[in-house]
């Protein structure tokens, strides 16, 4: 495991000098609590900063992310992206993924466009199969 703190990135750019690693995920599991939202939002009415639960469990999830990417010898993760799923009325899963990248260890840029193009569409195909597993789990 690298010892360097994973860069997080909304931006689907592989930046130069660069390689992917591939697709990185967090979940985490959370218990619903009618009661606990509804306190969070009466504070939050009346001028008191409350931190929600799906907040919370965000930020767990790109916790667990983070590690999962760092653990692949990642230093960081590009395309990240939120999803949210209710597993029933109470639970639901909050998934954190992305594509890690590090440094290109082979230190030579890929020569063409056609060849960075390749590799990111590749990354993206791995991406959507990875999403549709998710998606027929919860039915």
């Amino acid at each position: 495991m690298k010892d360097c703190e994973i860069a997080l990135w909304t931006t689907d750019f592989l930046p130069d000098g660069h390689e992917i690693i591939g697709v990185v995920e967090g979940s985490v599991l959370v218990c619903r609590n009618t009661l606990r939202e509804m306190t969070a939002e009466a504070k939050n009415l009346v001028g008191i900063k409350a931190t929600s639960w799906l907040t919370e469990a965000r930020k767990q999830a790109m916790s667990e992310l983070a590690s999962e990417a760092q653990r692949l010898g990642a230093c960081a993760v590009i395309g990240l992206r939120y999803d949210f799923y209710h597993v029933s009325d109470t639970f639901c899963e909050v998934l954190a993924y992305g594509t890690a990248i590090a440094p290109n260890a082979r230190k030579e840029r890929l020569d063409s466009p056609l060849e960075a193009s390749l590799m990111e569409n590749h990354a993206r195909i791995d991406l959507v199969a990875r999403l549709e597993r998710l998606n027929t789990k919860k039915d």
